[in-house]
């Protein structure tokens, strides 16, 4: 009996102090961080990330943190700005919840293809060269199912939400569904026919603007 007693203090002086070691490797750490975790990353890369930024303590201790959470499948990616002294669970919340850092890029009306070419260029996503060329190639309109020549005209002056993880082709989609869901119902019901095409129906807006 009196073995028994032993071996379950020894069992609860070891439990008791694994979570208080555990607590302090989850507890406030680190300097505060802005962090960009790939899409497709594993849980021990994004641990090891958060390490090499200085958010997290260590690589194991965050996994297990995972894993008592069930978290593994449910880490976003993308941008995180992390606060001075964040704990492990608020940081596993933070990614799980996908609280991204969100910048925003605005489209002025009259901005030329060159103007709206060099906006995008300074988000980081493309070089100008790039977005100029993307904007007039056919294989690209092609895939988007667009029937003109280029994206002259079809790209919305709006503000648009972006994050690290947002590709060119993404932008410009977000950027002619604006553009199209800007039509009126009646200029919508003709190109629905397909009485009127997407260059047309943007002469005759063009036209209203002006008038």
């Amino acid at each position: 009996m009196k073995k028994l007693f032993g071996i379950l203090l020894v069992l609860s002086v070891l439990i008791f102090g694994g979570y208080m070691y555990l607590r302090l490797e989850w507890g406030p750490y680190g300097k505060g961080a802005n962090v960009y975790l790939p899409r497709g990353s594993s849980v021990a890369k994004i641990s090891e990330i958060l390490v090499n930024a200085g958010v997290i303590r260590h690589v194991w201790s965050f996994k297990v943190l995972v894993r008592l959470q069930d978290a593994g499948t449910k880490l976003q990616a993308g941008e995180y700005e992390f606060p001075p002294r964040s704990t492990a669970g608020q940081v596993l919340d933070k990614i799980r919840q996908g609280q991204r850092v969100v910048h925003y890029l605005t489209i002025p009306e009259g901005f030329t293809f060159a103007q709206i070419a060099e906006a995008i260029a300074a988000t980081g996503m493309a070089e100008k060269t790039e977005v100029l060329a993307t904007f007039t190639d056919p294989v690209y309109l092609q895939q988007l199912g667009f029937p003109a020549q280029s994206l002259e005209g079809y790209l919305f002056p709006a503000t648009y939400p972006y994050d690290r993880g947002t590709t060119l082709s993404a932008l410009l989609g977000d950027m002619i569904q604006r553009f199209l869901g800007n039509f009126d119902t009646e200029l919508k019901a003709r190109m629905a026919e397909g009485s009127w095409t997407i260059p047309q129906l943007t002469t005759l807006a063009s036209i209203i603007e002006k008038e």
